[in-house]
């Protein structure tokens, strides 16, 4: 019959096209963990290591932290040459290219420490008078700042920093006073003083992850 005949001379060709492999679909379930990875791999780092020095900072070695692009917080250890202390700041980045401007807030606390007997070293002598209120003396200090980042967002950045910074100190110790009638002392408790002195800041922070 001439439709047996047809069927005959298709069936060939459909075994055939059945024993072709088919390709994966590029939208396949194959394709999903290379985008999900793609993806991965172009989210900016979050975590850095920072290295700055200024004043009244002192040098400052510590991590950085990054929850957006646009804010930056930053903690760690302080050394000024007359002692040891802690900082933490943050910083605000509008945007980011070669050059960036930047906004930053930074509060320190130096632990109290025997600042004459440093300042005796490197200038000899210190008055005796004064002396007793630098044998333990720390202090306070809150800075804002205006500067410039150079360099790549998301790898390696270079930072220079001008502001204005608040230092509170307070100091306690026994003061002796000497007139032609012979000498007083005196003891003083929490004498305390402020000051808004300039603060620059240069530094740099390399991103790990």
């Amino acid at each position: 019959m001439p439709l047996s005949r047809r069927a005959a001379a298709a069936l060939p060709l459909a075994l055939a096209a059945l024993a072709v492999p088919r390709l994966p679909s590029a939208a396949g379930p194959e394709a999903a963990p290379a985008s999900a990875g793609a993806a991965e791999a172009e989210a900016p780092p979050v975590l850095g290591v920072q290295l700055a020095f200024g004043a009244p900072d002192g040098l400052v070695l510590g991590a950085a932290y990054r929850p957006w692009t646009f804010l930056r917080l930053n903690g760690g250890f302080a050394w000024n040459a007359l002692g040891f202390g802690v900082q933490g700041g943050a910083t605000l980045l509008p945007f980011h290219f070669g050059i960036t401007p930047t906004l930053t807030g930074e509060v320190g606390y130096y632990f109290p420490a025997d600042y004459a007997s440093r300042i005796e070293r490197w200038t000899g002598t210190i008055s005796p008078e004064v002396r007793p209120l630098l044998e333990h003396i720390g202090y306070t200090y809150l800075s804002t700042q205006l500067g410039l980042e150079f360099g790549g967002a998301d790898s390696f950045v270079f930072f220079l920093r001008f502001g204005l910074a608040w230092i509170f100190t307070s100091a306690s110790g026994p003061v002796t006073s000497t007139s032609d009638s012979g000498s007083t002392t005196y003891v003083l408790q929490g004498v305390e003083a402020r000051a808004a002195v300039p603060t620059v800041n240069l530094g740099f922070v390399v991103y790990v992850w």
